[in-house]
């Protein structure tokens, strides 16, 4: 049987059980329609249920003269490029009725509205979903980009909304009170007599005082030494640690930009198109890595005279070491001032 199909068909008209749906059926599967699960005439249970459907067979011949030829009972697809679009009853029947399917019904639509999409919208493309996400693409990275740049920026806002917090500031009011007690809470010292009053003792304390004076201002400049080494050894610490970040921050990017290039290294290549002349870039670290050596070296003498680590020389004397010598002879004095002032109160 040969039924002639005019052009711009778009209906079949005809009685309940006269061969609509079959004949829509047998169109579509001359056309590698795929989703055949979907047929209610070639349906598995009815003329596919292994009697009839393996004796006929179909050609649907195009206006370009050429054909597909099929069996009815052949319901393998082998990959083939389907020639319609077909949306048969039970598919319609089938998203209504199921919950599940509105993703697939959502993906149907796309499908169609891709398919509608001129060539030069969709070149290159063969889903909808590829056209989407290949415009998502840059846009997402945009997004990823802004996002890593809002967080240390969120970061401080939450440090500081914290501080807000009343739960913080009954807590330094806390401290504040508890500092004011125990300031309350100190006993002014007992008044004790002069011993000066004795110009004997007077004299001999005079000279220990002036002994006591020159030591403590010995021991004053090398703890202002130790005060400013000290000082110098933070602010290396700080600005080592700073330069080793600003450095992983860098070579982060530089990995950002090889991946890159990786990347795109191979679409590139189809239209003969080397990554590296379109992308160039170039990454020293030696003026960096120069920086934090010599910090580094600044920061070993410095630990050298902090006595925090050992001396490259014989004989170094750290000032920690130096201070300690110093004291022992203010000690010494002390206890000479002490023991006179206790026999003058005797006395």
């Amino acid at each position: 049987m040969e039924i002639p199909l005019n052009p711009e068909l778009v209906a079949i008209i005809g009685n309940k059980g006269s061969g609509k749906s079959a004949l829509a059926d047998i169109i579509a599967l001359c056309g590698n329609y795929k989703n055949q699960d979907d047929f209610s005439f070639l349906h598995k249970n009815k003329f596919r249920d292994g009697k009839h459907a393996k004796n006929f067979e179909a050609t649907i011949t195009w206006e370009s003269e050429s054909s597909n030829h099929k069996n009815l009972g052949d319901s393998s697809v082998n990959g083939e490029l389907e020639l319609v679009k077909y949306l048969p009853q039970g598919y319609f029947e089938r998203l209504t009725n199921e919950i599940s399917s509105i993703e697939e019904f959502r993906k149907e639509i796309e499908n169609v509205v891709f398919t509608h999409l001129s060539e030069d919208d969709k070149v290159g493309y063969t889903s909808f979903e590829e056209l989407i996400n290949s415009k998502k693409e840059l846009i997402n990275h945009e997004i990823n980009n802004l996002k890593d740049r809002l967080q240390p920026i969120n970061s401080t806002i939450f440090e500081k909304e914290k501080k807000l917090n009343t739960s913080y500031k009954n807590n330094i009011i806390a401290q504040i009170a508890k500092k004011k007690e125990e300031l309350t809470a100190l006993v002014e010292p007992i008044a004790v007599p002069n011993p000066n009053e004795d110009l004997e003792i007077a004299k001999k304390n005079e000279e220990v005082n002036n002994k006591i004076a020159e030591i403590k201002n010995s021991i004053e400049k090398l703890e202002q030494d130790i005060s400013n080494e000290t000082q110098k050894k933070q602010l290396l610490l700080t600005e080592i640690n700073d330069l080793k970040r600003i450095k992983q921050l860098i070579k982060g990017k530089e990995e950002d930009l090889d991946f890159f290039k990786e990347t795109n290294k191979e679409p590139l290549s189809k239209y003969n198109i080397e990554i590296d002349e379109v992308v160039k870039y170039r990454f020293n670290y030696s003026t960096l890595d120069l920086v934090i050596s010599n910090k580094e070296s600044t920061l070993k003498e410095v630990k050298i005279k902090l006595g925090e680590e050992a001396p490259t020389t014989p004989n170094f004397i750290s000032f920690n070491n130096l201070l300690k010598q110093k004291k022992r002879p203010l000690i010494q004095s002390k206890k000479v001032l002490v023991k006179r002032k206790r026999s003058t109160s005797s006395i």
